[in-house]
Order: C-alpha cells, then structure tokens, then sequence
C-alpha cells in the first residue's frame, strides 16, 4: 500500500508538469511532457520487472501520466523548424515531418489503448514495454541529439 500511494503521488505530480507546461515555449513543453514518459516508464519498468510489486491502481495512474505526455508531445512540435539551444531535437524532425508525425502518433494510440485495457499483470506490462521500447529508441536515434 506505501508503494502504491507513493508511486501514485510521483505520477500525479508527473500530470501535473504535463498539464501545466501548456504556458511555456515549446521545447519547454516537450521537455516537461518527456520527463513525465520518462519518469512514468521508470514506475512501470519496475513494476514489470518485479522490481517493485505490481500494483494496477498505480500502473492506470502512470498509463494516463504518458497518454497525456505523448498527448502534449504532439502538440509541442510546431510546423516551423524550433532548434532552440536549449533542447535536443534534430531538424530531421521538419524535414521528415510526415515520418515523426506518424511515429508520435503511433506512441499515442499505444498509450491511449494500454490506459483504456491497462496490462493485468507483470508479464502483460512487460510485452507493452517491449512495444513502447522500440518506439522510443527509433525517434530518439532519428529526431533527437546524442545525450552525452
């Protein structure tokens, strides 16, 4: 029960950044909406690894967290090149516009669908993670600076 109330705090402020990053510019906006995935894929990773215990209260909770992050990802793309200094996004992005689009798009159905049939147990996350995984890396590697 502490894990669950715990982790359900972490992802309730984790909506809460998403939610509330809609003032600012847009890099900002899509920093705050993947460190909301990020932190979310953290408390699930855990959860399908046995890690921590499987808890489907905290798992609906951080599956809304990252439907709305992929949410507002979308959204903080705009159709104009935004390479600001402070963010990480490559200009393949605008010049594969209709590839990313379809990319993001395609992150958002997945936990859109996960939060309306969220996985009933360990094994089931961990075949949702081993979609998500894949998505991530593929527009990390195409869209997004090295991290260093």
């Amino acid at each position: 029960m502490k894990f669950s109330v715990i982790t359900s705090t972490v992802a309730a402020s984790l909506v809460a950044g998403v939610v509330f990053a809609g003032g600012h510019l847009a890099y900002e906006q899509r920093q705050a909406a993947m460190k909301a995935m990020g932190g979310s894929l953290r408390v699930i990773g855990g959860m399908a690894q046995g890690a921590v215990p499987f808890d489907a209260d905290t798992l609906a909770t951080t599956l809304a967290t990252m439907q709305a992050a992929a949410e507002t990802a979308q959204g903080a793309f705009p159709a104009e090149p935004d390479l600001s200094e402070n963010s990480k996004v490559l200009a393949a992005i605008w010049e594969d516009r209709e590839d990313f689009d379809m990319r993001l798009q395609t992150l958002v159905d997945t936990f859109t669908t996960a939060a309306a049939n969220p996985p009933a147990d360990a094994a089931a996350l961990g075949a949702l993670l081993g979609q998500v995984g894949p998505q991530c890396q593929t527009c990390h590697q195409n869209y997004r600076q090295p991290t260093e």
